[in-house]
């Protein structure tokens, strides 16, 4: 039964993506007489099911109705694999009508399900990913589409998938994404899978082929390879028109009009842009509304049209905040129908300007000879005050558009930055699995290690005891005694230094395991040992000359605490790479008599408290910036060492994973003590 529905959900939204406008008019009419008779509540479902698509181009109102409907029978009858397949199909309206939260929160219930039950969650995960990317949270969005990836070529190898059109639209998304992003090469790199992959399979791939060939031809404009550009935009559009796949021809028109506008065309930009703009206005494409608005914008400001460009500049506006507001949806159905209106008005002002004028005309001749001078005056006056007023309108309107300008420009300034911390927390995490990697496969060599030390100091007593029963002269046994001895000992040096490199190991992979989010009875005065040598030795293999003071004050009293080992592991790390580079820097000012000296201390405050203090002499924290410390993406360390998320996760795992508190105490240049505590 799963399946089926599965089957029917890829069908529906297979209809729905494809651009075209639904069930025809018949369609809805007889889906609509059959609900009427229908008693079971499946059929029931099923018909809510259909009517939701249909009406989702005519009346999107009407189509979440039908489809909350479906879902209303699903729980209804609690039948699991139904509401999955309502939540996801209503979930993709969603997406469609411009409200990406709701659509998300449809799709986190399909994909807690499909994890609960061993379900696939390729089709929610691609969902969500689509629903980020229009938020422009492209980190999120480019997690789940790897999720989402990963799922599809499991299945393709494992030959289960229920819907093959994730073969190509897989890589196709991981392009579109990194193409954001500005990694042009691993966009270039899944654009081109994605292309094989559709060639491979015409028939499955039929309706991505226009959005893969847009894709390839902004790559390639962006690499300075124009011919190559237009080819594959010439592609996209003419299949897009042979398919009637109209969101697809937006794509391309809202395309090429970029290229023409980069390469100095724009009649022709303003032509594809128009045609984008109004064909999206039809079906809601807000983003594609967004884009080709901006554009038109951008274009009439070159060429010193400003009235038109402050025109589109408020329909890309208004465009652009129907993706987080529905409510803003009508806003931009009828900007362009108040713009009629407006220059309507205006004409009917001017015409009503001119009767009026033409009648004082007529009263003023009759009295030439006697108000001729006060209607001269009167004359200049008026035309006087008119071009003030009109001088003033066109200096508040080139005002209002370069405040406009500076606003645009802050945010993209902005986002670049945040683009630029979310890249290094990623690449940070990667560093992290390959650690976790390389501690694995040391494992190995280690435990040999450990084992056959252990084996040769059984193996030299054993000597020792054979010695003894054969008849050797004294002076060479005792010789023999020495070295077997000595042969014991060093065995044992590699025993406990082999040890001790597998508990560092240890340490290095339980740090580096995805937590569980289950929380264990943990000793704590052992893993903040483990960590403060982890950190210690990690340090010490980049820098071979640093050294410093470890002093360690645990209470035993503490005893087993209640924790998430992984993520208090990872809090423990974090503040303690934090007192390290802090004394390595005070040490680097070559202070005379300078010591660098991290303390890490534990002690049981109450019988429901316990208390964890890491504390150093380094360069301390200046009071400008405590009240910032916690917040995310704030740092003080220099560009590129540092990405401002390290305290901020941790004050979030030990408040509201752990429903502790953190707090810091520091003197500038003196040093600084973190205090942790937690319920235990």
């Amino acid at each position: 039964m799963k399946k089926t529905i599965l089957l029917l959900v890829c069908s529906l939204l297979g209809l729905s993506m494809s651009g075209q406008y639904g069930l025809s008019q018949h369609q809805i009419d007889s889906l609509t007489q059959l609900l009427a008779k229908a008693t079971a509540d499946t059929v029931k479902y099923d018909l809510h099911m259909y009517l939701g698509i249909g009406y989702q181009y005519v009346n999107p109102d009407r189509a979440v109705h039908e489809l909350r409907e479906s879902l209303k029978i699903a729980r209804k009858i609690d039948h699991k694999d139904r509401i999955m397949g309502a939540l996801l199909t209503l979930g993709f309206t969603y997406s469609h009508i411009g409200e990406p939260v709701k659509s998300i929160e449809m799709h986190q219930e399909v994909l807690q399900y499909m994890r609960e039950t061993k379900g696939d969650t390729t089709m929610a995960l691609a969902f969500i990913s689509e629903n980020y990317e229009a938020q422009g949270d492209l980190a999120n969005a480019l997690d789940y589409s790897c999720r989402s990836f990963s799922g599809y070529e499991k299945a393709i190898q494992n030959g289960v998938l229920l819907d093959e059109r994730g073969y190509p639209a897989g890589p196709m998304r991981l392009g579109q994404i990194f193409h954001k992003m500005g990694q042009l090469d691993s966009a270039m790199h899944y654009a081109r899978i994605s292309y094989q992959r559709i060639l491979e399979k015409p028939d499955v791939g039929a309706f991505f082929y226009c959005s893969i060939c847009n894709l390839l031809g902004n790559i390639h404009s962006e690499l300075k390879q124009p011919i190559e550009a237009i080819r594959f935009y010439r592609l996209a559009l003419n299949k897009g028109i042979e398919l009637n796949y109209l969101s697809s021809v937006q794509e391309s028109q809202t395309a090429l009009s970029k290229f023409y506008q980069k390469n100095n065309q724009p009649d022709s930009a303003i032509y594809y842009a128009a045609q984008a703009y109004e064909g999206a206005k039809k079906i809601k494409g807000f983003e594609v509304m967004q884009n080709s608005a901006g554009l038109l914008r951008s274009v009439y400001e070159n060429l010193g049209n400003f009235e038109k460009a402050l025109f589109y500049n408020d329909l890309a506006i208004a465009a652009r905040d129907s993706v987080s507001g529905a409510e803003k949806v009508r806003e931009v159905q009828n900007l362009t129908h108040r713009e009629e209106r407006r220059q309507q008005l205006k004409q009917q002002a001017a015409e009503a300007a001119q009767a009026a004028f033409k009648s004082k005309v007529k009263i003023y001749s009759l009295l030439a000879v006697l108000g001729g001078v006060l209607l001269l005056a009167f004359v200049l006056y008026r035309n006087n005050q008119q071009k003030q007023r009109a001088n003033a309108l066109l200096q508040t309107q080139k005002e209002e558009i370069e405040t406009q300008k500076i606003q645009l420009q802050s945010s993209l300034e902005t986002l670049k930055s945040t683009q630029a911390q979310l890249i290094q927390s990623e690449k940070l995490a990667s560093l992290g699995e390959l650690t976790a990697g390389i501690a694995h496969e040391i494992q190995n060599p280690l435990n040999f290690v450990n084992n056959f030390s252990e084996l040769s100091v059984d193996l030299a007593n054993e000597i020792k005891e054979e010695i003894d029963k054969i008849g050797i002269p004294e002076k060479g046994k005792a010789y023999m005694d020495e070295l077997l001895t000595d042969l014991a000992q060093n065995q044992q040096k590699i025993n406990h230094h082999g040890k001790r490199a597998a508990g560092i190991v240890s340490g290095m992979l339980q740090h580096a395991r995805t937590s569980t989010g289950t929380k264990e009875s943990t000793d704590l005065n052992t893993l903040a040992d483990e960590y403060l040598r982890l950190s210690y030795h990690g340090l010490r293999a980049k820098d071979p000359n640093f050294n410093a003071t470890m002093i360690t004050n645990f209470d035993p009293a503490i005893g087993m605490v209640n924790v998430i080992p992984q993520d208090m592991g990872r809090v423990l790390l974090n503040l303690i790479n934090n007192a390290f580079y802090a004394v390595a820097q005070k040490k680097n000012q070559n202070l005379a008599g300078y010591e660098p000296k991290v303390t890490v201390s534990s002690r049981r405050i109450s019988p429901e408290m316990v208390e964890i203090r890491i504390k150093d002499n380094g360069t301390g924290i200046p009071d400008s910036v405590k009240e910032k410390i916690f917040q995310p993406f704030f740092t003080t360390k220099p560009t590129g060492q540092g990405t401002g998320l390290g305290l901020s996760l941790a004050y979030d795992i030990v408040t509201k994973g752990h429903g502790g508190t953190m707090k810091l105490e520091s003197r500038e240049g003196e040093g600084t003590e973190f205090i942790i505590r937690l319920p235990g």
